[in-house]
């Protein structure tokens, strides 16, 4: 936090809010595009800090999810066909902080993973996530891929924020 000043946050909070917001089209079920609308505006209602340490959760959770799956393939291959996972609640009902991450955390890292995939160990067992591979050459990834990450050719849409 000590790195930008309270208006760069803010402008970069903002801009992520839009992008949420501008990622779908009327082209998307009308229950989609209210979901966008809604999670565009709890970027915005979300203070300042609680924001960015939303932003730095879903960072740790991707570069833990990477340094962990390069430790399993090693050790415990099988544990790699199956993920739980625990949010630890503040409090009795989910905080706006948390709902705000634990609803980008897929899409910030199928996003993520299409532009730049997860590092994988060479020799590394990874037969245990088959199951979770996706076809990039299927019409609905290329879409996801073409419509959510950047390029740096294009102007295509950022979708989910957080991008930096």
């Amino acid at each position: 936090m000590g790195g930008h000043t309270t208006p760069q946050l803010e402008e970069f909070r903002a801009a992520q809010a839009k992008t949420v917001a501008d990622s779908v089209t009327a082209d998307h079920q009308p229950t989609m595009i209210d979901e966008m609308k809604q999670l565009s505006h709890s970027i915005l209602d979300t203070p300042l800090q609680l924001f960015v340490q939303a932003f730095l959760t879903i960072k740790l959770i991707g570069r833990v999810f990477e340094t962990a799956t390069m430790y399993y393939c090693q050790r415990l291959p099988d544990e790699l066909g199956r993920f739980d996972w625990v949010i630890d609640r503040k409090d009795r009902d989910v905080t706006p902080m948390e709902k705000l991450w634990t609803s980008l955390i897929v899409p910030v890292g199928i996003a993520t993973s299409l532009k730049k995939p997860f590092t994988r160990l060479k020799g590394g067992d990874y037969s245990h996530m088959e199951r979770f591979r996706a076809n990039t050459g299927d019409s609905k990834m290329r879409r996801l891929s073409n419509g959510w990450t950047r390029t740096s050719t294009s102007t295509r849409r950022k979708f989910p924020a957080f991008s930096t």
